[in-house]
């Protein structure tokens, strides 16, 4: 990233950090810190690299998030012995790649 850009989004990122550090400090009792903390990594990296207006919507953060995790799950190594074998989890990860597209292609 160029200098000027770094210098534009910084002052976003350490706000989006604190403000969602404080709400884990004040829900001590009640988050696992491992999936809190990847939803921050996850916040800040679609502040980066995807949109603004995605990591200003919590419904659209979640969303893509949860479509990116079903991307993953149905990452097989079946699928690469055998990739002309259309299974289930091929299909499901091509749901929700299109449900991705059209989301991004929304914001675009």
């Amino acid at each position: 990233m160029r200098n000027e850009n770094v210098a534009r989004i910084l002052p976003l990122l350490v706000g989006d950090a604190k403000d969602r550090l404080e709400s884990l400090v004040a829900a001590v009792d009640t988050f696992g810190p491992f999936g809190e903390i990847f939803r921050i990594v996850y916040l800040l990296a679609v502040r980066i690299f995807i949109a603004d207006d995605l990591a200003e919507s919590p419904e659209l953060l979640n969303r893509t998030l949860a479509l990116f995790k079903q991307v993953e799950a149905a990452s097989l190594p079946s699928r690469i012995i055998f990739p002309w074998l259309p299974t289930v989890a091929y299909l499901k990860r091509k749901a929700a790649g299109m449900r991705l597209y059209i989301i991004f292609d929304k914001i675009v």
